[in-house]
């Protein structure tokens, strides 16, 4: 899972390895929750299907 420069730029080595590490929206939600990242409202939002990505590269957003 690819994951935007800004956000990783807000991580600790440790945020950044077990982020890099998630493969699913669901791990990369449970990696932030054990490392302590809180997570912004556009963060989540972005990871529960939002349509503009700016947390991620791996979708590509639709506009209707």
């Amino acid at each position: 899972m690819k994951i935007d420069e800004n956000i990783l730029s807000k991580l600790t080595d440790e945020q950044k390895k077990k982020a890099l590490a998630a493969k699913t929206p669901e791990e990369l939600l449970a990696a932030a929750k054990e490392t302590g990242y809180e997570l912004t409202r556009e963060e989540l939002d972005t990871m529960a299907g939002g349509w503009d990505c700016k947390f991620c590269y791996d979708c590509s957003p639709y506009d209707p």
